[in-house]
């Protein structure tokens, strides 16, 4: 075990919980989902597909899945940093004309690709000071105010693996909350049975939209970025991702109100078209926009107190 997870673990005791429960029985898991989507009061199943547009081969990509995706009725919400945004301005305007949302990502660029084609961070939150990470968070704002001519209302953080410490959500919600935002999707599966801390904290001023996990391996983030890393079992992990988004949409398909957060890196994404095949059989279920989860939400006032 790392030296950074043993921390966390010693740290922030009811993700541990979290943690531990779903190592030794995965099945709790779903548990977990069918609580969220309890108090997301989901009448019926729900499932978001966004992109993280973290490179310049992710631009093209990002409208060419798009429209992919708009003819099973999907439309993935766009998380871009405001440097990558620059690059192809009117490429993004026609997206926000299809209908897309956009969330704030961040302004400086936090990845390259590599000589060997491999992604790799440039930018960690967890690396800077609060004050840059914070003017990094409001720059992009303005920015993608400026650029795109939209509200900005929700956030996802760079490498939000990397800043999910309880220390550092309660200070970045405190920033969300003075720019006017609603809501975050900035945290790993594990959070998912956590999300009332986010509506504790804010008083319920935002709410926290957990990423979907492996099925089998909660823990495990479904995105891209698992098969696409150094040294990955690739075979394996487009298995696994298929596998888990199967079972969830059979899960649905018979009723379980549950709600699926997915996203990938576009231009990953678009090398993987069995994994596309099976995201685009959500279409039934797709939300195009947070907003329609966060109008939903109820906080509950045990939970808030």
């Amino acid at each position: 075990m790392s030296l950074a997870k043993l921390n966390r673990l010693i740290g922030d005791p009811a993700w541990s919980a979290s943690w531990i429960a779903t190592r030794c029985y995965p099945k709790i898991y779903l548990g977990y989902l069918r609580r969220q989507s309890t108090r997301l009061k989901l009448n019926q199943p729900r499932f978001m597909l966004s992109f993280d547009c973290d490179t310049p081969a992710d631009i093209d990509a990002s409208a060419r899945l798009s429209d992919y995706f708009k003819s099973f009725g999907i439309l993935p919400v766009i998380a871009a940093p405001a440097d990558i945004i620059e690059m192809d301005i009117g490429l993004f305007r026609a997206l926000v004309t299809n209908g897309q949302e956009f969330l704030n990502h961040g302004s400086k660029h936090h990845a390259a690709i590599d000589k060997d084609g491999e992604i790799i961070s440039t930018l960690s939150y967890g690396s800077l000071s609060t004050s840059e990470w914070q003017k990094d968070i409001v720059d992009a704002d303005r920015r993608l105010r400026d650029y795109l001519h939209i509200d900005i209302k929700g956030f996802r953080t760079p490498h939000f693996g990397e800043f999910e410490s309880r220390r550092n959500l309660i200070r970045l919600y405190k920033l969300l909350i003075k720019l006017g935002y609603s809501w975050s999707s900035s945290t790993s599966p594990l959070h998912v049975p956590l999300t009332a801390r986010a509506e504790r904290w804010t008083k319920g001023q935002l709410t926290e939209f957990p990423v979907t996990g492996h099925v089998d391996r909660p823990s495990q983030i479904i995105d891209s970025w698992s098969y696409s890393m150094p040294n990955a079992p690739q075979k394996t992990m487009v298995e696994s991702i298929i596998f888990s988004l199967k079972t969830y949409r059979v899960l649905m398909s018979k009723g379980d109100n549950l709600f699926i957060n997915v996203y990938f890196d576009p231009h990953q994404l678009e090398q993987q078209p069995c994994i596309c095949e099976e995201l685009a059989q959500y279409g039934r279920w797709a939300i195009a926009r947070f907003d329609e989860l966060y109008q939903n939400t109820t906080i509950r006032s045990s939970e808030t107190n």
